[in-house]
């Protein structure tokens, strides 16, 4: 019988805490290379990269176009998660050029902080959003006369009183502020 594959190639990933290899879609070493490079030349440093636009984005609930590039999209995701995971700030513009590429205008910046307020605010509204959908699917479930059902009504009631007490830490959070324009 012949080798049909040859020797396996690759490189050590790593395993995760039950021992499952850790496989990610995109390799991020380059990313990380170019922007440990980018942090080098230090602050106020912004770096262009020429990077293939690739075939548009389509939103999948309109059918529309965004204006991105699936390519250039992937390599804005990339060197976003890269910075992420080091706790970076970054800015990254994307400009298109008349030769069908795009130039990634890229910054290390410091990170945004949130106020304690902006937080909840954002968590209301992530929140209320979910207890919405639960609610629909509680009473769909309900007048299909599921079986779960009752749970699903229990986990949208929870949600509904997250978002209350959202609310009433929100309204605590704003008496703390003074008003900026009186």
């Amino acid at each position: 019988m012949s080798d049909l594959f040859g020797q396996a190639e690759g490189n050590m990933v790593g395993v995760d805490d039950k021992g499952n290899t850790k496989i990610t879609r995109s390799d991020l070493t380059s990313y990380e290379k170019y922007l440990d490079q980018v942090a080098a030349k230090g602050p106020g440093f912004e770096a262009r990269l020429t990077v293939p636009t690739g075939e548009p984005v389509i939103v999948k609930k309109t059918g529309r176009r965004t204006g991105r590039g699936k390519v250039e999209s992937r390599h804005d995701r990339g060197f976003r998660q890269v910075a992420a995971d080091r706790g970076l700030g970054i800015r990254i513009v994307a400009e298109p050029l008349p030769d069908g590429k795009t130039m990634l205008r890229i910054a290390l910046t410091s990170k945004r902080e949130f106020s304690a307020l902006a937080n909840a605010r954002r968590d209301r509204g992530r929140i209320n959003y979910q207890a919405t959908q639960a609610i629909e699917k509680a009473n769909a479930a309900k007048v299909a006369k599921s079986p779960d059902a009752s749970e699903l009504a229990k986990h949208a009631r929870a949600l509904v009183e997250r978002v209350k007490q959202l609310d009433a830490q929100i309204a605590e959070l704003s008496k703390d502020t003074t008003p900026t324009n009186v």
